[in-house]
């Protein structure tokens, strides 16, 4: 026998006798034994020895006199206490039955069975708890079953227990490593660790007791202690209808009722428990006297947080749809207005429930002559309708609220799709297809501001543009498809020139309109009309109050045409507001607009790009115009700081862009910008193909990345895609023919230009690219007699710039060196406008020492021009980015002038940016070739050459400086190889012939002459000789000992 029995035994002797142990749990031991004295079966129940250590026995033995005083039908009382040798324990009647988790182990119950355990069960709780006793810890193995009824066990001894640590210091359950409560039936609040709970733990516990007899199984189940804990704080069970179908509904009401996780949201009393159990039959209709008590009352401030939670989720949905969906703007306003309606219907419902309840569970009061006390009106009120006003119908209500609006927003979607009624979209109509092209009509400008229909269109043109099933032919566009028709493009564009255009180009529709002035404020109307047939499509209104919200109206406009039209709206609401994607200031919108109409229609980039920079002088963020300015000096002598201090600007504002105006500047950033990375650049342009396949300038200049590459295939297949859209760049023309005739397709090129000449008959480019045909079939003198004759009718600075510099190229090429400096003197005039003019100027003085050093083999009259040029302009006075440090080198090296060379080269590596860009990885090697060459280290520049050739400069124009190294290098093979790689390519780009294909062709000649390949020395000397026979006179020693190696070669070969 154990020490533990030894001590229990000395303590009871003469009391009692132990017959048997019955078991015991982790708080106690329980015996079965005889009372002596009335020869009487009692339960012995002796506090476990673990639970002793720092504990305090008189509170504990106070708390078991507390549970003695409940003497109930349903509670097995407390009949005595004592203390064996220091441990405390207490008797209890033997109950002669079995427990109620005995009973559980013999099938399921019936539903009258349960009620009735519930019953008595109940009965107990509210009695123990009417006496200030709480059980906490209610489970089958605590409700014991005998002669039809069922009583409660071991009530208060788990607070017993549990204030054996209250009077002993530091005493806690934790350190006595025992939990108080049975886990799966444990409340929250007790899980939690909460020391105060109360009767309402009880009430959870008997919720899971019921759940448990009805289904079989607590709530929660077959998890590890620690998970059920957690599963009684978070998770909610399943209804327990689920489980057992044939539970009445009351019944189910007051289960669930009691295992709500909030105390507050329990029956707050056990007599309410105990009248609805009472109410409850055993019949699947059986239903609770009056449902507001099984319902229980709800707080106002509880019904209105459930309120406010669900209008926070029917307002995040609403807007969580219209922004992935893409619902209307009155949706979300819309769910918040139905919501709101049910606010006053919670406090409507709140009233009746909670004077029902109240009068439900008062004592009725009577009047002295025995009748039922009246109510009043509001509470007689409250009383008949509470039946009907429930927080279960208020709560369906409300759903059926949300549901009707859900309806309505799906029926008006459903119509948008088809094409019904008012609210149908043109798409869906028929009128419209997917993807349609739309001309917008410069509006009608009210009488005191004849320049505002102009800048209304633009602005239109500008947020339409963001819209994916509709493309907007740009002012440029429509420039030049009316140039096409031989109308002119300085005027504005009404709307039945509007139409002729949107005809011709097979547009779908105008957008014309009209601005009236009323008083101050603008009512701008606007209309979709048919492009064939004239028919008006839809109509459209807004008003603007002033001239400041006047951007902010068109924006809106914009919108309701591209939903009229049938366009996603969530595509419509993602679109950036036109205020954000042009500018706020309708003064710099004006300067815009009237900026890239004088470019557009004249060419004078330098007169437009005065009233652009007029523009971000009033809106210094107004991205779109700092772009068109960095454009504007695309090509410009000397212009690339200014070009890039531009771009640098529209990319740090390119978030107020849209997305294809925002593709355009980062992808014109990274090649014109101060950092050019190619990759980047393509993979923007890409993008914006990808969004638009048709985007002119995305395909043209994509096309020039992919050149510069070397991908002439996709370069070809870029071009001829841009090529074919509606109103092409010219350039993309001049571009196509150039690539093809760099693969020798010379038939594909001739095809090309017609297609140019048949789109753009008076372009002024088409001059440079049928004289691009002659000359890379070295028809030189037809080249030039094409540019000649075209000359004097190019109207454009650029265009005029561009056929001097191809005739000087042509006329310096033929060895006219006077005539090629003449036509480099006409560039200056057309560049003289540019803020940059110095660099222009700079130019041209050292083209002129060029010509001296390389062509006419004078050192000393080349470095005197040079001098006097930087001089006249000195370096300081050109910004860093268009120094010619270049061109400077190239006349060091030819004229062998060292020190010259290497403080050009440490100056250009000093001006030039570092950076990982093709254009910086080419360009220092290329000048530390050049110094090689001046300090006469021609092995070590063919290296440096052979390094650049790998950059995108290739072999073209690095070739001849390559092959004159290797020349000089005594490496004549070599030399003989790279001169006739170069003499081989073939370029519409005469620029890169300009100055060594005499010159090679002359070498050629004398190499293979020393080899004694008298064949290949003939072909190049007549090269030589065909180029430069009518070339300057201080050239032609040049061409006679050439001649005379000619027919010294032909009498060796007539003697042989």
């Amino acid at each position: 026998m154990s020490d533990f029995r030894t001590r229990l035994d000395a303590s009871i002797a003469g009391q009692y006798t132990i017959e048997r142990e019955l078991g015991g749990g982790g708080m106690s031991r329980t015996y079965l034994a005889t009372e002596r004295t009335l020869n009487r079966r009692v339960v012995i129940k002796v506090l476990a020895p673990e639970l002793l250590a720092g504990v305090s026995v008189d509170r504990f033995n106070r708390e078991v006199l507390l549970a003695a005083q409940l003497q109930h039908p349903h509670i097995v009382p407390v009949l005595g206490a004592g203390n064996a040798d220091g441990l405390p324990w207490f008797t209890m009647p033997y109950v002669d039955g079995e427990s109620l988790r005995q009973r559980l182990g013999q099938g399921p119950l019936s539903i009258g069975e349960v009620i009735s355990i519930l019953r008595d069960v109940a009965r107990a709780l509210a009695f123990a708890h009417a006496h200030g006793v709480v059980h906490r810890d209610i489970k089958p193995d605590n409700v014991l079953l005998s002669a039809g009824s069922a009583t409660v066990t071991d009530f208060g001894i788990a607070k017993a227990i549990s204030a054996l640590r209250g009077d002993a210091p530091g005493g806690t359950l934790t350190a006595i490593g025992t939990s108080i409560g049975t886990p799966a039936y444990m409340a929250p609040e007790q899980a939690a660790g909460d020391p105060n709970v109360d009767q309402r733990a009880d009430f959870y516990s008997f919720g899971v007791l019921a759940y448990e007899l009805l289904s079989g199984q607590p709530p929660f189940h077959s998890m590890p202690p620690a998970r059920i804990l957690a599963a009684h704080l978070s998770e909610r069970p399943r209804d327990i209808r689920e489980l057992r179908p044939d539970t009445p509904a009351a019944l189910a009401q007051i289960v669930m009722r009691c295992l709500e996780k909030i105390p507050e949201d329990r029956p707050q009393q056990g007599a309410d428990i105990v009248k609805l159990l009472d109410s409850v039959t055993s019949s699947s209709s059986g239903t609770a006297a009056p449902t507001i008590l099984a319902g229980g009352q709800m707080r106002i401030g509880r019904a209105v947080g459930i309120w406010a939670a669900a209008t926070l989720l029917v307002a995040l949905t609403a807007w969580a749809a219209t922004a992935v969906i893409g619902l209307p703007e009155w949706v979300l306003p819309g769910s918040f207005g139905v919501m709101l309606l049910g606010l006053p219907i919670i406090g409507l419902t709140a009233y009746v429930q909670r004077t029902a309840y109240r009068l439900y569970t008062a004592t009725p009061a009577f009047t002295p002559g025995g009748n039922t006390a009246s109510h009043g009106t509001m509470a007689t009120f409250a009383l008949k309708a509470s039946p009907h006003v429930s927080w279960r119908r208020t709560w369906i209500g409300g759903g059926v609220a949300v549901g009707s609006f859900a309806t309505l927003v799906l029926a008006f979607m459903v119509m948008r799709a088809l094409g019904i009624g008012s609210v149908g979209s043109l798409i869906g109509k028929g009128a419209f297809g997917a993807h349609e092209t739309i001309v917008v009509a410069d509006f009608k400008s009210p009488a005191n501001d004849s320049t505002l229909g102009v800048t209304v269109a633009e602005a239109l043109r500008t947020d339409l543009a963001q819209s994916k099933n509709l493309k907007v032919l740009t002012k440029a566009a429509v420039t030049e498809v009316l140039r096409l028709m031989q109308k002119s493009a300085d005027a504005t564009v009404p709307f039945a020139l509007a139409r002729e255009v949107a005809s011709r180009e097979g547009a779908k529709a105008v957008l014309d309109g009209d601005i009236v002035e009323l008083g101050g404020s603008y009512v701008i109307s606007a209309r979709l009309v048919g492009a064939l047939d004239g028919a008006e499509l839809a109509q459209f209104r807004r008003t603007a109050k002033n001239q400041g919200e006047l951007v902010e109206v068109l924006g809106e406009l914009s919108k309701d045409i591209r939903g009229k039209v049938g366009e996603s709206l969530r595509n419509v609401h993602e679109s950036i507001p036109l205020e954000r994607v042009s500018t706020t200031s309708l003064p710099a919108l004006r300067k815009y607009v009237d900026g890239i109409q004088i470019i557009a229609s004249t060419g004078d980039n330098a007169k437009g790009r005065a009233l652009l920079e007029q523009a971000v002088a009033l809106d210094s963020t107004f991205a779109m115009a700092w772009r068109r300015i960095a454009a504007s000096y695309s090509g410009e002598i000397g212009a690339q700081t200014l070009g890039q201090a531009a771009i640098t600007k529209a990319f740090k504002f390119r978030e107020r862009l849209s997305e294809n105006e925002q593709l355009l500047t980062e992808a014109y950033y990274w090649t014109n910008g101060p950092t050019p990375d190619r990759e980047k650049a393509i993979a923007a342009y890409e993008g914006l193909i990808e969004r638009d396949s048709t985007n002119r300038s995305a395909l043209n200049n994509v096309a020039i990345q992919y050149w510069q590459k070397r991908d002439l295939a996709r370069t070809e297949e870029r071009y001829r895609r841009a090529v074919a859209v509606s109103a092409p760049f010219g350039g993309s023309f001049v571009g196509l023919t150039g690539v093809q005739l760099q693969q020798k397709k010379f038939s594909a090129a001739e095809s090309t230009v017609a297609a140019f000449a048949r789109t753009f008959p008076s372009h002024g480019d088409l001059p440079a690219a049928k004289a691009a045909l002659l000359l890379s079939r070295r028809n030189f003198a037809g080249g030039d007699s094409v540019l000649r004759s075209a000359f004097p009718t190019l109207r454009s600075d650029a265009s005029r710039s561009i056929t001097a510099t191809w005739l000087s190229s042509v006329a310096t090429l033929r060895g006219h060196l006077r005539e090629g400096q003449r036509w480099t003197a006409q560039i200056i005039p057309s560049e003289a406008r540019t803020a940059s003019v110095n660099a222009a100027r700079l130019a041209v003085m050292l083209d002129s020492a060029w010509v001296q050093g390389y062509y006419l083999n004078d050192a000393a009259a080349a470095k005197a021009l040079v001098k006097r040029a930087l001089d006249r302009v000195p370096m300081a006075s050109i910004a860093a980015p268009d120094r010619p440090w270049n061109t400077l080198l190239t006349i060091a090296a030819v004229t062998r002038d060292a020190a010259a060379a290497r403080s050009y080269e440490a100056s250009m590596e000093k001006d030039l940016p570092s950076s990982n860009s093709s254009t910086f990885q080419g360009a220092l090697p290329v000048a530390k070739g050049m110094l090689a060459l001046a300090e006469d280290r021609p092995t070590d520049a063919a290296a440096f050459f052979a390094e650049a050739d790998k950059t995108d400069l290739g072999s073209e124009q690095i070739g001849p400086w390559r092959a004159q190294a290797l020349d000089l290098a005594n490496q004549p093979d070599s030399a003989i190889a790279e001169f006739e790689r170069y003499a081989a390519f073939t370029d519409s780009n005469l620029q890169l012939h300009r100055d060594f294909l005499a010159g090679t062709h002359k070498r050629l000649g004398e190499l293979y002459d020393a080899k004694g390949s008298a064949a290949k020395a003939l072909e190049h000397y007549q090269k030589f000789v065909d180029l430069w026979k009518d070339a300057d006179a201080e050239l032609q020693p040049k061409v006679r000992e050439a001649r005379a190696r000619i027919d010294t070669l032909r009498k060796k070969g007539l003697k042989g």
